[in-house]
């Protein structure tokens, strides 16, 4: 027999065993789940490296304001962050959404809701001929 191929089948072998392992721990937390539905929350979300949601108490230290701060400061803040990490700006992805994150786990715990569109809008007024249609896509500025 060649090297390769005892190579091959071995690796064959680890990849079945591993596979079967994951496949049956998959399974078991599903049980779990079901007995206990708060534990699955977040089932899945550790394969794509991340939370689904994030707390008040994070919320506020990502935004670096006070707890039981006005919805007021909190948008406020939320928009100068957000503009400050935009990818153009800073070339963060990942702090941009960490900031969104922030502010939709506030709007849950606050029971508000930001308007999305008329950031758009805010955005557009400082570019020239830049209007947000009801979809929220900006157009292209007007020839003169």
């Amino acid at each position: 027999m060649s090297m390769g191929r005892v190579i091959a089948q071995i690796a064959i072998a680890v990849g079945t065993v591993m596979g079967r392992a994951a496949l049956q721990a998959y399974r078991q937390a599903l049980e779990k789940g079901k007995r206990n539905p708060e534990l699955m929350n977040n089932v899945g979300s550790g394969m794509l490296g991340g939370r689904n949601k994030m707390s008040a108490e994070e919320a506020h230290k990502v935004l670096g304001i006070a707890p039981g701060a006005a919805w007021d400061t909190v948008v406020s803040t939320y928009e100068r962050m957000y503009d400050a990490n935009s990818p153009e700006r800073s070339k963060s992805h990942y702090l941009q959404s960490k900031v969104v994150m922030a502010r939709r786990s506030l709007e849950e715990v606050m029971g508000q809701k930001y308007d999305e569109e008329a950031q758009l809008r805010r955005r557009a007024g400082g570019a020239e001929g830049g209007e947000v249609p009801a979809g929220g896509v900006l157009d292209a500025p007007k020839p003169p």
